[in-house]
């Protein structure tokens, strides 16, 4: 799984979730190979998590 795919996979784990009411996410890439990634989700209870996520790829797999 190359960065892009981690990414889509994220997003689409993200708006397919029952639980988040709204989310902001943000790719800071760094290099091909690697990418910060940070955002905030609001789960319908009025909870918010703010998350970050770095992450780098090597060949077909996504160290975090």
């Amino acid at each position: 799984m190359n960065i892009d795919s981690y990414v889509a996979d994220l997003e689409r784990r993200i708006v397919q979730s029952p639980l988040i009411s709204s989310y902001t996410i943000t790719i800071d890439r760094k290099t091909a190979d690697i990418a910060f990634i940070f955002g905030i989700m609001e789960l319908r209870n009025g909870v918010t998590i703010d998350f970050k996520e770095y992450i780098e790829g090597n060949g077909d797999i996504i160290q975090r």
